[in-house]
């Protein structure tokens, strides 16, 4: 230590490193006449030096002793000045320590962790502000180890045997535990605590920490979750998902196990082409360097091996690149697809199957067709002609023999001809039935409006005393066959008139329903005797008739030619209707 400025008897101690005795200061050699302000005047002085570890630090004046300073004095009140230094300096670092302390309470209370120390038995002597506004509680009443009943019950245990391994190994502390706000609900803090130590190693305190994690570990725990649905997705669609680093030559993969057994990790390019099967490495190869270059999209079936197995994957991949244009990064997709291309070949061989199939069925319903075709111009020309000479002769007979006829006779003759007649209603309705379901469906438009006025002009003038009342909407345009609409029409125009003859007033009414740009449907109704719905699944059947001949008059075909006529349009035919309520048929067709 230098000391400035300082001279005269004062300065003598601390020059000399002794005491200075000065009885007569006045004629002594350091003597000057530099007297505080106020002094009275020296008449004996003594300096004594103050030592610390073997240092000068200062020296200490005594002066006007009556009787004047001996050595024997100085030597019995030299170890009392040093002494007296030593509790200054004592003083000096107890006061500095309690600032230092004040300033490390500040510190801990300005911190948003919850600060404390504790003594190495681990009780706490110190809560910081931030534990009291936590936990909603004074400090005072939290010190010693009255602080743990703020840790949950499950963690308390933890927390003792970590803090006991801690102690005895002569580490510092880190624990996750739950702590109970002042609301009562507990969240999760990272506890640290660091042991301070003497020079001989010895723990004297522990400092520690508590930081709120509780929003860290349900991120976490979201992103775990995540992960998990995202895993459990990979392994359902049976895809991997992998990142590359194009300047390293790294891909990243965080589960390969949909495609192959390979654990997560990095990959290069050399270990993920010898999955390849060798036919394909140089089409995958080509497609890369296509996308990288960012000619083409990177998306390419290939077939992989792997422990013997063949498979199939799609590989698709999306690039991040520079300003300028340079692939840096790269993510994708592997799915397998083994089975979508065994299912692929195997629709496609059954494609080729059905349609070597369908050229059978065509050539045999050709062969059917002609057949059928066959046995209508037989039913034409070899039946109608012997049943035209019944006919035609029973009736000659009964009108040049029939007044010498007797009356059982005649009758048998009428019958004989009222069922030849009805035979050749039933050839008649049968070759319309087959004619309906053979040759070219022509489609163009069809006015059903004006064909259902026609048709009722042609009941009129061929059924005597067909009266009725005809209820037309206008404009009922559908696409269709007219030879074949026609054909419907006439077959529910007649039975609309059949079933409502015997009516005070008949009335039939044709109308449209709906009109959609996909459908049109339109309606036939009347006024009419109708049928029991419980047998209706019958009314569409040949030869199947709700009403009985004599009630009805009919052959059980028209029916069932109108719905092959519907369906042969792509189209449906429905009935509804209640006993002697009359009845609707309603008919829809494609536009």
């Amino acid at each position: 230590m230098q000391f400035v400025g300082l001279n005269g008897l004062y300065a003598a101690a601390i020059d000399s490193g002794a005491a200075v005795i000065a009885n007569d200061p006045a004629h002594h050699p350091r003597h000057n006449d530099r007297i505080p302000a106020g002094h009275p005047p020296m008449q004996a002085f003594l300096g004594l030096p103050i030592f610390r570890d073997g240092r000068i630090v200062g020296s200490v004046g005594l002066a006007n002793r009556p009787g004047g300073y001996d050595q024997a004095l100085a030597d019995y009140l030299q170890p009392v000045v040093d002494s007296c230094s030593q509790l200054i300096d004592a003083l000096k670092d107890q006061q500095a320590l309690q600032e230092s302390e004040n300033q490390l309470r500040q510190l801990c209370n300005s911190l948003q962790q919850l600060i404390w120390t504790a003594t190495p038995d681990t009780r706490c002597d110190f809560l910081s502000r931030q534990w009291e506004e936590y936990t909603g509680r004074p400090a005072s009443e939290q010190l010693g180890r009255a602080w743990m009943a703020q840790i949950h019950p499950e963690d308390q245990g933890r927390l003792n045997a970590a803090w006991e391994s801690c102690i005895a190994r002569g580490e510092n502390l880190r624990i996750d535990l739950r702590i109970r706000r002042h609301d009562g609900q507990y969240r999760w803090f990272d506890t640290r605590a660091s042991a301070l130590k003497d020079r001989e190693g010895k723990l004297i305190r522990w400092i520690g920490s508590n930081t709120d994690v509780q929003v860290e570990r349900e991120m976490m725990a979201a992103l775990s979750e995540a992960r998990r649905i995202i895993s459990q997705g990979q392994r359902l669609g049976h895809f991997a998902s992998w990142a590359a680093d194009l300047k390293q030559g790294r891909w990243f993969i965080p589960d390969f196990t949909p495609i192959v057994d390979w654990p997560p990790g990095e990959y290069n390019c050399a270990q993920l082409l010898q999955l390849a099967h060798a036919e394909d490495v140089a089409n995958l190869q080509q497609a890369w360097r296509e996308a990288e270059a960012g000619t083409a999209p990177f998306d390419i079936k290939c077939r992989i091996r792997h422990r013997g197995e063949l498979r199939w994957v799609h590989l698709t991949a999306e690039f991040e690149r520079t300003p300028e244009g340079k692939a840096e990064r790269a993510a994708g997709v592997a799915r397998d697809i083994t089975r979508e291309v065994a299912a692929e070949e195997q629709i496609r061989q059954f494609n080729d199957s059905l349609e070597r199939r369908v050229k059978e069925r065509t050539a045999e319903l050709a062969a059917a067709n002609h057949e059928l075709e066959g046995f209508a111009y037989a039913v034409s020309h070899d039946l109608r002609a012997p049943l035209r000479a019944i006919t035609g002769f029973s009736q000659a007979l009964l009108e040049d023999y029939g007044d010498k006829l007797e009356g059982e006779a005649r009758e048998f003759l009428d019958e004989i001809i009222r069922g030849g007649r009805h035979l050749g209603e039933l050839i008649d309705g049968l070759l319309t039935l087959s004619r309906c379901t053979r040759g070219e469906l022509r489609r163009e438009p069809v006015d059903i409006s004006a064909l259902a006025e026609a048709m009722a002009r042609e009941i009129r003038s061929h059924q005597r005393g067909a009266h009725f009342t005809l209820e037309v909407e206008p404009g009922i345009q559908v696409q269709g066959d007219p030879a074949m609409l026609e054909v419907v029409m006439r077959n529910l125009m007649e039975n609309a008139w059949k079933y409502s003859a015997h009516q005070k007033a008949p009335h039939i009414r044709v109308y449209a329903d709906s009109i959609t740009a996909d459908t049109v449907a339109w309606c036939v109704a009347d006024n009419g005797a109708g049928f029991d719905m419980n047998y209706a699944n019958k009314l569409f059947k040949p030869f199947q008739r709700l009403h009985r001949q004599s009630e009805f008059a009919g052959t059980g075909i028209g029916l069932a030619t109108v719905q092959r006529i519907i369906h042969r349009h792509g189209g449906d035919i429905t009935a509804s209707s209640a006993v002697n309520q009359g009845a609707v048929f309603r008919i829809t067709l494609p536009t």
